[in-house]
């Protein structure tokens, strides 16, 4: 058996190197980026009107107010054919190129279209007034976005702006998961006396779900090495593969035996931890191998602890350790000889969490856990006082 810390890095440690999808922009929405983008051009690429108005030579203004003769107009994405002469101006639209000569823009309030179609201007401007200058906002080569950054929607459309359709993005891991076990009944199905429905499967496919981690269920495995054999070997074909119950010290807790059978090299086996001390992590070439304990609440708090922290590395969400510092609001007191994660409710006050301790009876009992939106940590054969700062992670 080996400590929380311990396991934490083993599992860091042989997380494989990432994989790479190329996505269209909106399909790489919420994913994290693989390599530093740089901007193909200036920003903005050329010197343009930031409001609808008139493009002037502001030293033309400078004895406002003045008539001066309007010669067209540039609308946005289009360009002045010819440099601005003296005593000339364009009408132009927000966002237009500003023409060659031209460097400051008149808005439509300072100004008014006499009827011979000349434009007076009541006052003078300075040079770049109301214009973005080309390359103001950032150079050709700069660094827009660096490796690791989660693609939301402000981030693709700066790589839009700059003509990127498509951009290299951590692939998300593929996963499967089985549960297992002789005793375990799936949802819907009868339950004949000493069986129990299956609550772990549904808990962990949705906790994938909402990674948006694509998943290969496998189904239930009967506690045969044949059985399981079969449908491990299919599993491991994925990235991650899991596995609930079978991993503890009973008859029949093969998961063991046939991982070791199917050539997926053991890395360790029991932590320190409650619930959850069953636990086994290994590795078969680039799939990782969570053996999950059996009963419900040991799997969730497993699952937290160590596999969504993979997966989030994977995606390049790390770091692996996500625990948040609340107040305890009662006294609490841990009689085991292991580190135990207990289910809270979290409360926010005066901006810090609080936590509030629930009745708990152990790695099966779904029913208080029902209340519960974090786990805290309370260290072995230690007194947490209300008012103490603890550990917690959300669920």
């Amino acid at each position: 058996m080996i400590s929380f810390q311990a396991a934490c890095r083993i599992v860091l440690r042989h997380l494989p190197s990432p994989a790479s999808s190329y996505l269209d922009l909106v399909d790489a929405a919420g994913k994290c980026l693989l390599g530093d983008v740089f901007s193909s051009s200036d920003s903005p690429a050329f010197d343009r009107s930031v409001m609808d108005g008139f493009a002037v030579r502001s030293r033309d203004t400078a004895a406002a107010p003045v008539v001066l003769r309007r010669v067209g107009f540039v609308a946005a994405g289009k360009a002045w054919r010819r440099p601005l002469r003296a005593g000339e101006c364009v009408s132009i639209a927000t966002g237009a190129k500003l023409p060659a000569g031209a460097d400051a823009v008149v808005k439509k309030e300072n100004a008014r279209l006499t009827p011979d179609g000349r434009v007076e201007i009541f006052r003078s401007v300075p040079r770049g007034l109301d214009v973005d200058i080309r390359g103001c906002d950032y150079r050709k080569d700069s660094l827009l976005l660096k490796q690791g950054a989660r693609l939301n929607a402000p981030r693709l459309a700066l790589l839009a702006s700059q003509g990127y359709d498509a951009v290299r993005v951590r692939r998300s891991p593929h996963a499967a998961l089985l549960t297992t076990g002789d005793e375990v009944v799936s949802p819907g199905r009868i339950r004949r006396d000493g069986r129990i429905w299956d609550a772990t499967r549904p808990m962990v496919l949705a906790a994938l779900k909402e990674m948006g981690i694509p998943v290969a269920d496998l189904g239930h495995a009967r506690d045969l090495e044949s059985s399981l054999e079969k449908k491990i070997r299919r599993g491991l074909t994925r990235d991650i593969l899991i596995v609930t119950g079978g991993v503890s010290v009973g008859e029949r807790d093969l998961l063991p035996e046939v991982l070791r059978h199917a050539g997926v090299r053991c890395l360790f086996h029991r932590v320190a931890i409650r619930p959850g001390k069953p636990l086994w992590f290994g590795r078969r070439g680039h799939c990782l191998v969570f053996g999950l304990p059996g009963n419900p609440v040991a799997s969730l708090i497993t699952f937290s602890l160590f596999v969504r922290p993979a997966i989030a590395c994977m995606l390049g969400e790390g770091p692996f350790y996500r625990f948040r510092e609340g107040i305890l609001t009662k006294d609490v007191y841990n009689k085991e000889d292991r580190l135990s994660f207990l289910p809270g409710r979290l409360l926010f006050r005066g901006g810090s969490g609080r936590i509030v301790p629930l009745a708990f009876r152990g790695s099966a009992d779904l029913f208080h856990t029902r209340l519960a939106d974090c786990f805290f940590m309370v260290p072995p054969r230690r007194a947490q006082k209300k008012g103490s700062k603890i550990l917690y992670f959300m669920i």
